[in-house]
């Protein structure tokens, strides 16, 4: 940003506007979470810094950040301090999905993506989800990132007119900004195989150079259900792609 427009920004901004760091006021994730604080009548009173992660080859692109504030809650007369606000850039998740002969959800084959988290309480340190992430690209779209990220983790790069979109949620609310862009991908009897093949070699799949490491599982939405190492998000994420398969 020129320095004209930054000044001329920092003219029509409030105090504790002027206290959120440039870099973090230019990110996605900050104007996104802004304006629907806004659009609820709702007023930033006052903010803190207190943490941002920079990621990318030259450590440009802010991937996570953390705010301290003040809120005005319109709604209910009172001010709301003792909270943080953290967030990163959207992401894209994909349920790709087999019907075959599934007479039920419960039946219908899911392709899952296994990683090592540090933040996971599983049983093997994994986390179970549906592909997707983000990207530090700049204008990508949510469709075009799905793209990507399903070809980077599963190795197979689908036509971009077969993901159907489907919703755009936040993950939990409670704890951070972060939302998702939701797709469903139905594959073809010769696609599961490949997959399940794959999934049946155990190499790992992913961006190393990110120290990305993926290993492909499949299961039925039915164990889906009951298996303790998938979280609440991506159980609901599933659930709304499968929700609307037509089955004979």
């Amino acid at each position: 940003m020129e320095f004209l427009e930054r000044d001329k920004m920092l003219e029509q901004s409030s105090e504790a506007e002027k206290k959120v760091p440039l870099e973090i006021w230019q990110t996605s994730s900050f104007q996104n979470w802004y304006a629907r604080l806004q659009e609820a009548g709702n007023r930033l009173d006052d903010a803190r810094p207190e943490w941002v992660l920079k990621v990318g080859p030259k450590k440009e692109f802010v991937l996570f950040w953390v705010l301290q504030v003040n809120i005005w809650v319109a709604a209910e007369n009172r001010h709301k301090s003792n909270e943080v606000v953290l967030s990163r850039p959207d992401t894209s998740t994909v349920v790709l999905y087999y019907a075959g002969e599934a007479k039920t959800i419960r039946e219908i084959h899911l392709v899952i993506i296994a990683e090592f988290r540090s933040s996971a309480m599983t049983s093997d340190g994994r986390v179970r989800e549906a592909p997707g992430g983000s990207s530090f690209k700049p204008n990508i779209s949510p469709l075009q990132n799905a793209q990507n990220e399903i070809f980077e983790e599963v190795g197979i790069r689908f036509a971009i007119e077969r993901f159907n979109y489907v919703n755009v949620r936040q993950i939990n609310a409670p704890g951070s900004t972060l939302r998702t862009h939701c797709f469903g991908l139905e594959l073809s009897k010769q696609e599961f195989n490949q997959l399940c093949k794959i999934s049946q070699q155990g190499e790992p799949l992913g961006n190393k150079q990110e120290t990305e490491q993926i290993y492909l599982e499949i299961y039925q939405f039915g164990e889906i259900i009951h298996n303790p190492d998938v979280d609440y998000a991506t159980l609901g994420i599933i659930y709304e792609v499968l929700s609307e398969v037509k089955l004979d």
